[in-house]
């Protein structure tokens, strides 16, 4: 038997499809790390997104009718906050400097995952608790990925900490979200 004989073709390339679509939050899954930083630019890179989800979780806390709903993101938006502290730690024992998280051109208002803190706060003002928990999800588990690579990443001991104490609570993070979202399906 042919394996293709099942196979449909699209015609009219991807406006031609009449069929169902998927549907879903902005970009995710993107990465704007990659192998070839130093630590202090990663932690400065990361500093920057947790910043920027911080404000998203500060939005996503206005939109949910339930104050449980409401309160776990407000409650993600403080852990953020936190973990910018530590990361500016880490930057300044790695750049070996006292001044400020530079700005990275291009990554302005990026969020974990590549996608844009504007697109986001848009699209989740036109959808239901359970799919902002879902992109909540994506993003802590884009977090805890990146921490895990950076783990790895970092020599001395007392940055392999931060992350490893980072990693764990954006596990947490994961878990409690997981949990939030059993109880609205």
């Amino acid at each position: 038997m042919n394996p293709w004989e099942k196979c449909n073709e699209v015609r009219r390339g991807e406006n031609g499809w009449e069929g169902q679509t998927a549907d879903g939050p902005p970009i995710a899954g993107i990465t704007c790390f990659d192998e070839t930083r130093a630590p202090e630019e990663c932690a400065a890179l990361a500093w920057h997104l947790e910043e920027n989800t911080r404000l998203l979780y500060l939005a996503m806390a206005g939109i949910p009718s339930e104050p449980e709903d409401g309160a776990i993101f407000l409650e993600l938006a403080a852990d953020e906050e936190h973990h910018r502290e530590f990361l500016a730690e880490v930057y300044r024992r790695y750049s070996h400097s006292s001044s400020s998280i530079p700005a990275f051109p291009g990554q302005g208002r990026s969020l974990e995952g590549g996608m844009d803190l504007e697109e986001a706060l848009q699209w989740i003002g036109k959808k239901q608790v359970a799919d902002i928990l879902e992109l909540a999800l994506s993003i802590e588990a884009n977090a805890y990925d990146r921490y895990l690579k950076m783990l790895r990443k970092v020599k001395d001991e007392s940055s392999r900490a931060i992350f490893r104490l980072i990693a764990g609570e954006e596990r947490s993070h994961l878990k409690r979200l997981t949990s939030l979202l059993d109880k609205k399906l």
